[in-house]
């Protein structure tokens, strides 16, 4: 929540929190959404009271507080790192009990958009994964929302090389302070998320696994299937077959990189996605199996951009911890639903 008068801004609410409606009275604010650590809530805000810096907002009824006490969600903490010139912001979740000195594996997890942002959004795997012994650390790169509009729009034309640098950036911080194992490594994302994560396995063999959902590998033929033209033309400088577009499309593209990972990956898709075709992620799963690199591929028949079934968000979390036990902490799994160890495995879920 934020107050604008001119060309000054204001924060009234702190950083935590993803508002979807509110209602105003008098100096009341009443607001709906979750938080890091809520998977939704109704807040209420009283911006007649005197704080210093940003309201943190109250709870007034979190139908959610019975589950979240049985579960026990991972409280995060903030950080902010420089990098060429730039402040980046992000969190880290740690595993409960982490004593001074050990090491656990750590999982980058990067957000899609790109124009989006992590803070206030609740994502279960960023409560799970710790729960299992693992470090989540969540970063918003340039092309992120909140952060200004040059912030935002230098992702234009640039949708591997900056962001890039930055998260590994912060991945070399989390390593620096001695609680993440710069020998048990993953990455994972969704939409571009997912794009950037596979660009990272072209560049990098540090992580040991990786995870992929929704993404689509080479963007000429993202611009020709997407159900939205205008975005790749804007993000791009044109259409596909325009020569200066053409060659941003092919150098923001992982697929010509392809031949250079060799990171363990899950792929994912929704097969009714129409911003990202399956077809994008099958690419992605079919270079990886040619080259021998230890792939699955799951394929949800009724999901589209995103997991929304309950039931399918459940076999998912499932999946993903397999797949980082067998690949980041290098356990053999054997379950009805990972008959394949990992490897060669292509399945089409209800």
């Amino acid at each position: 929540l934020v107050h604008c008068e001119g060309n000054q801004v204001r924060w009234l609410t702190d950083f935590q929190h993803d508002f979807w409606s509110l209602h105003v009275a008098g100096s009341r604010v009443i607001l709906q959404g979750p938080s890091q650590t809520h998977p939704g809530a109704i807040y209420a805000v009283d911006l007649a009271e005197k704080v210093k810096g940003p309201h943190t907002p109250r709870v007034v009824f979190d139908p959610n507080r019975d589950w979240t006490n049985l579960v026990g969600l991972i409280p995060p903490a903030e950080f902010t790192i420089e990098v060429e010139g730039r402040t980046i912001h992000g969190w880290y979740f740690l595993p409960e009990g982490l004593e001074e000195g050990q090491q656990v594996p750590l999982v980058l997890s990067i957000h899609g958009g790109p124009q989006w942002m992590y803070g206030g959004y609740f994502l279960p795997e960023f409560h799970i994964l710790p729960r299992f012994g693992y470090a989540v650390l969540i970063a918003n790169p340039t092309g992120s929302l909140g952060y200004g509009v040059e912030f935002q729009q230098d992702i234009r034309h640039d949708w591997v090389d900056r962001p890039a640098r930055e998260l590994l950036c912060c991945l070399d911080w989390a390593v620096a302070q001695g609680w993440a194992d710069p020998e048990r490594l993953a990455v994972m994302g969704g939409s571009y998320g997912g794009h950037l994560t596979a660009e990272l396995t072209t560049r990098d063999d540090r992580f040991k696994a990786a995870a992929i959902d929704r993404m689509y590998p080479e963007l000429i033929t993202f611009w020709g299937t997407t159900d939205e033209k205008w975005f790749p033309e804007w993000e791009f400088g044109g259409k596909p077959w325009e020569p200066e577009a053409r060659e941003i499309y092919i150098r923001n593209s992982p697929w010509y990189r392809v031949h250079q990972v060799n990171t363990p990956t899950l792929v994912s898709q929704g097969h009714r996605d129409y911003r990202c075709l399956a077809a994008g992620g099958q690419m992605w799963f079919s270079a990886l199996q040619s080259r021998g690199v230890p792939s699955r591929f799951i394929r949800f028949e009724n999901e589209g951009h995103g997991i929304r079934d309950p039931r399918n968000q459940v076999f998912y979390q499932h999946q993903l911890l397999n797949w980082f036990e067998q690949h980041l902490l290098e356990l053999h799994l054997e379950n009805d639903t990972d008959k394949s160890e990992g490897n060669g495995d292509l399945e089409t879920h209800d």
